[in-house]
């Protein structure tokens, strides 16, 4: 393989993080900080611990054994030693927390961790609709989009609508909706006579008036079964 020279200056970040490679441009690693050395002491973070110069350049901050000066944001004990990291460790101390819901308290939960779920079921009220979430106790809304959502995410409600018909006054049964779809309980049809039989949805029973010979009556209270009479063949009225 042929490598063509290239005379700019390398530039690459040498391994002390400060200062950076003037040789020409070259393969393979950049060779130790031309600066050798730094005259300068190096500290931990509170000051306890100090490293006397001279040093290499690049020596990172010594590890110290001192309490960390620094403070949590929840206001608990640091209960851990001095370090360089501009971050502390999360907080570990044990605490109770609400679930998303509000339904009850997580006890001995470690102050950074985050309560996903209390295992009941959300049942806050749907947005649109006089259903509520069956999702498990979760953060944010109830109806979410499903792609790259949570497993049990929804975006629309498809619980069953349980609102009686205002016309007929049975259940209706079809998923959640805005509109007014037409009722399909299948009504039983009789004859006068009982001979002939038949049985159709209810909004045809109720918008064709070929099958019927007088208005619908229910033949019990909850409406779930209804009888009508049925025009029955001329042999079967005499």
């Amino acid at each position: 393989m042929v490598i063509h020279a290239c005379m700019e200056i390398c530039g690459r970040t040498l391994a002390c993080g400060k200062h950076t490679c003037e040789d020409p441009c070259h393969c393979g690693p950049c060779g130790s900080c031309w600066r050798g050395v730094i005259y300068e002491e190096v500290r931990c973070y509170c000051g306890y611990t100090v490293l006397s110069p001279p040093q290499p350049c690049g020596t990172k901050p010594p590890e110290c054994d001192q309490p960390c000066t620094r403070e949590h944001p929840c206001g608990h004990p640091v209960r851990h030693t001095c370090h360089s990291g501009a971050e502390c460790p999360p907080c570990t101390e044990l605490v109770a927390k609400p679930c998303p819901g509000g339904h009850t308290f997580m006890y001995n939960v470690p102050c950074f961790q985050i309560v996903a779920t209390c295992g009941y079921i959300c049942d806050k009220p749907l947005p649109g609709c006089n259903h509520k979430c069956q999702r498990l106790c979760h953060a944010g809304d109830c109806l979410v989009p499903t792609s790259g959502g949570p497993r049990d995410a929804v975006d629309h409600c498809t619980q069953p609508c349980t609102r009686p018909r205002p016309e007929c006054g049975h259940a209706c049964a079809v998923p959640c909706h805005d509109s007014a779809p037409k009722c399909r309980v299948l009504i039983d049809l009789v004859c006068l006579c009982g001979r002939r039989q038949e049985s159709q949805p209810c909004y045809q029973v109720r918008s064709c008036g070929s099958f019927l010979d007088t208005s619908p009556a229910p033949v019990d209270e909850n409406r779930g079964s209804m009888l009508f009479g049925l025009r029955s063949p001329r042999k079967c009225r005499t």
